[in-house]
């Protein structure tokens, strides 16, 4: 019974290290559905640091939750983060190299370089790196290379072991000052170190500096011996199986973009661009450099705002103090010639007292009078009675008709009330059978395909039959899903996902689909687009594109052979007007009252005996109003038709 135990045991043990260890690689992953990333990161702001004692932050902690959706939404992976802070860069290469199995990332705004990655597989980077010379705000900026090297020779340099920043100041050290300091601190704040020391200096990120300067460190930027690599990047074991989906993620559309506000988050706008200009190969050094400038200038200007501000507000605080005092003292005074007031009020007072015992006697003597002239007070209110008498009988007689207007009222109600009810079981009915028509329709079409596989020896008018069978199906669900999303819309079931845009790559897509269509009548479709940056709107990408697709169908549906669709794009402040115009028969003014109306059939036809539900428009109408804007058509019969959609605009930055 023992030795059964035992084995049981060992089957349990080696059966639960082999899921654990398929978990762990990709193929595992992808198989169980969950997989364990350890993440071992070292405090470096803005990569990744904590905001308080349970949540972290940063570009680096955000692409880390933005992978985890990616892996989620890509290959239904649940992944658990196992957070693992590091007392210093070894402990993070140490911890990479030694795990094997499951995925080890390293986070600490890692400089890609040729060393790292013979160790370590990199991510493909994702941000320019600029080290720069970095000393105390009392050190001169110096321009000519062998002055400033004459300048360091005198000062100890500041760096941490194991980084680029040492890479940098040893390259220093061996090409041009053989004798150089060089000062070792724990992986923290190498800024703040130089900062406190008027006479050291130190490589650093650029983008660290400029943070750095925005918060009032007292630090200064050599404009000489600058070093750009190839950018930030992520560490983690070499020949790991996770390489394919890192790669695909790092490499995806939804990266990129999600990059760029992250980046814009923790950087701000003006350093992220600054970033983009000084990094890219096409510019120039010196519009490099005063680029830079530019942005210090800007930065020292502000702080130079600030303390005026600052000395402004106490000057205020001073004044206020001041005139508090001031006003104190006057309310001192006032209450104490208060007191001498009322003391020479009291006795008026008395005075007048005496004046009114004088005047109560001829009060008595009018009293007298008083009494004849109530008594004619009462003959007044005898009269006034009469007339009140009247008053409620023509209110009673108001109360009636309002008590017959209000029982009108009810009946209305209660009609009304059947009328939304009738109206709900319609639209109940409505959607009951577009659900049960679209089974057995789609049955028919795949019948129909399938008799076209099987048969053989099918006639050309065999064929034709089933091809038209195929095209009513076709039509039959189209009037089926025009159906279904009224009901949808008037059920206020209408739910948006806004997305920022390029309206251009929209239309252009819908030119291109429809081109063919348009092909077969012999139909030009013109585009004409002022804006040669990309127009961006915040819209429902789904919703606009049925809207364009709907309106630039029943463009080519009524439009005559050999004729031309123009579409264009006009900005009008804040908006975009879309307009999408044909060259056929128009509308009339009744046409166009009913035009955006429900199950409307109107006096033009299609040049090509197109079908058509008399849905399409008022859909269109009810999906342009959801995402704020505004629609409209102008036209006179025999001129065609103009349709215009007017969006609002979003800056691009």
């Amino acid at each position: 019974m023992r030795v059964l135990f035992s084995v049981f045991l060992f089957i349990f043990y080696v059966e639960f290290s082999t899921s654990d260890l398929c978990a762990a690689s990709w193929e595992g992953a992808k198989s169980s559905k969950t997989a364990t990333i350890t993440v071992i990161y070292s405090e470096v702001k803005p990569f990744i640091y904590p905001i308080n004692a349970q949540e972290l932050a940063g570009i680096e902690y955000e692409l880390m939750i933005d992978f985890k959706r990616f892996l989620k939404e890509e290959y239904g992976i649940n992944i658990k983060f196992d957070w693992v802070k590091s007392q210093n860069l070894d402990q993070i290469y140490e911890t990479i190299q030694r795990e094997d199995q499951h995925l080890v990332l390293g986070l600490a705004g890692f400089s890609e370089t040729e060393q790292r990655k013979k160790l370590y597989n990199t991510t493909p980077t994702y941000m320019p790196d600029i080290s720069v010379i970095v000393m105390g705000s009392t050190q001169p900026v110096i321009m000519d290379s062998a002055a400033l090297l004459n300048q360091l020779k005198s000062l100890p340099a500041i760096t941490v072991k194991n980084t680029t920043f040492e890479e940098d100041i040893l390259s220093l050290k061996q090409s041009f000052i053989k004798d150089l300091q060089v000062i070792y601190i724990p992986n923290g704040n190498l800024i703040n170190e130089i900062s406190q020391k008027s006479d050291a200096f130190g490589y650093v990120d650029l983008p660290l500096y400029l943070l750095a300067l925005e918060e009032g460190y007292l630090i200064k930027r050599q404009q000489l011996f600058q070093v750009q690599r190839a950018g930030y990047t992520l560490l983690y074991q070499k020949n790991s199986s996770w390489s394919a989906p890192v790669n695909q993620y790092f490499n995806s559309i939804d990266f990129k973009l999600n990059l760029n506000k992250v980046i814009k988050k923790y950087l701000g706008n003006d350093v992220t661009e600054l970033l983009k200009h000084v990094s890219s190969e096409d510019s120039l050094n010196t519009k490099k450099e005063i680029a830079l400038l530019t942005k210090e200038k800007e930065i020292q200007s502000q702080q130079l705002i600030n303390a005026a501000l600052s000395a402004q507000r106490q000057r205020l605080v001073r004044n206020f103090l001041i005139f508090g005092s001031i006003f104190l003292l006057i309310i001192a005074l006032f209450i104490y010639n208060r007191y001498k007031y009322k003391r020479r009020s009291n006795e008026a007072l008395q005075k007048k007292n005496d004046e009114i015992e004088q005047q109560n006697k001829q009060i008595e003597q009018q009293k007298g009078e008083l009494e004849v002239f109530n008594k004619e007070l009462v003959k007044i209110n005898e009269h006034v009675n009469e007339q009140n008498t009247i008053i409620e009988e023509q209110f009673q007689d108001l109360q009636q008709h309002k008590e017959q207007i209000e029982a009108q009222n009810d009946v209305l109600e209660g009609k009304n009330g059947e009328l939304v009810s009738l109206n709900d079981e319609k639209n109940y009915l409505i959607g009951l059978l577009a659900h049960d028509l679209r089974s057995p329709v789609n049955q028919v079409k795949g019948l129909v395909q399938l008799m076209q596989l099987t048969a053989e020896n099918l006639n050309e008018e065999q064929a034709e039959y089933l091809n038209k069978i195929i095209d009513s199906a076709e039509r039959i669900n189209t009037m089926i899903h025009r159906i279904l999303d009224v009901e949808a819309i008037e059920s206020k079931d209408l739910k948006l996902n806004l997305v920022k845009f390029n309206i251009i790559l929209l239309l252009d897509k819908m030119a291109d689909q429809y081109g063919k269509q348009a092909s077969a009548k012999q139909i030009d479709i013109h585009r004409t687009y002022l804006e040669q940056e990309p127009v961006l709107v915040e819209i429902d990408e789904n919703y606009t594109h049925q809207v364009f697709e709907n309106l630039l169908s029943n463009a080519i549906k009524f439009s005559p052979s050999e004729r031309a669709i123009h579409i264009s794009i006009d900005i009008e402040e804040n908006f975009i007007v879309c307009t999408i115009k044909d060259e056929g028969p128009g509308l009339t003014e009744e046409d166009q009252k009913k035009l955006f109306n429900k199950y409307q059939k109107l006096s033009a036809k299609p040049t090509a005996g197109e079908s058509s539900t008399g849905l399409g428009l008022s859909i269109v109408k009810r999906f342009v109003e959801a995402m704020g804007g505004k629609i409209w058509c102008e036209s006179e019969p025999g001129n065609g038709a103009t349709f215009k959609v007017k969006l609002k605009r979003v800056n691009i930055n």
